[in-house]
């Protein structure tokens, strides 16, 4: 059974779970208007190419079931519960891949070293979007978004460099303060 199959036939099991938990007379889970607040900002502000094209998703059932669902975060993908969410990492691996291939002198322009970009990525993943204002800020100077400030391997390098750069121009800032916690719950603050 190929890949894309497989994908198919979880999605088919989830819609089934889920519609079926849905109808339940006591629902384990609610849609709230903050979540869907919530899901509809970040599809507005961030670019698709940044974000993780499949998440983990746990099945609020007896049994521990974890099945892999396209993020719903991104616009035409089916809206999900945030109380489902695995508490993981939503931002796509291209942020880190296109971190590394920098040249030491483009490192040198920003002013600082390589593995504090990293880290601030790093910390970007663990607030869930609570630090996208102050990261989107770093990564939106020119020397990010110049072709010449990368070091290619190959042509798949220089593909995904032409991504992160689409993504970064097509992004902007959300417009409050977001804490989402993964559990159904949000904090968000306007700014």
């Amino acid at each position: 059974m190929s890949l894309i199959n497989y994908r198919c036939l979880l999605r088919l099991i989830f819609t089934y779970l889920h519609t079926d938990l849905i109808l339940a007379p006591q629902p384990r889970f609610e849609v709230t208007s903050v979540d869907c607040f919530f899901s509809e900002s970040v599809q507005k502000s961030i670019s698709p190419i940044l974000l993780r094209k499949y998440v983990l998703y746990k099945l609020p059932t007896r049994y521990a079931i974890g099945i892999e669902v396209p993020n719903p975060l991104i616009r035409n993908n089916d809206y999900l519960p945030g109380t489902c969410y695995y508490r993981t990492n939503m931002f796509s691996d291209i942020i880190p891949l296109v971190i590394n291939l920098l040249t030491r002198e483009s490192i040198r322009q920003i002013g600082t070293y390589r593995k504090i970009l990293l880290r601030r990525f790093y910390q970007l993943q663990d607030s869930s979007f609570c630090n996208w204002n102050e990261f989107l800020d770093l990564v939106k100077k020119p020397i990010f978004l110049q072709d010449s400030s990368y070091a290619y391997r190959n042509r798949i390098d220089r593909h995904f460099v032409v991504q992160f750069i689409t993504g970064i121009q097509k992004s902007k800032k959300l417009s409050f303060y977001l804490n989402y916690t993964g559990e159904g719950l949000t904090n968000a603050l306007l700014l």
